[in-house]
């Protein structure tokens, strides 16, 4: 399953994005930062997210479960 986390890099973000790598799912991580895939997970998408614009935003979901 392809799951975004929005504030993936945050403080509950992290854990439940490193708790789901680990059971197996593929992730996208959100962040209103440029950012790199974090170390513990290098093969994750980052995506910057960009709260103003919705149509920016529906594309961010367009391919998550």
């Amino acid at each position: 399953m392809r799951i975004l986390i929005t504030g993936g890099f945050g403080f509950i973000g992290e854990r439940l994005a490193c708790h789901l790598y680990r059971a197996g799912h593929e992730l996208v991580l959100g962040s209103r930062q440029g950012r790199e895939a974090p170390k513990w997970c290098p093969s994750t998408r980052v995506v910057l997210t960009d709260w103003s614009s919705a149509t920016k935003l529906k594309a961010i979901c367009a391919d998550v479960d």
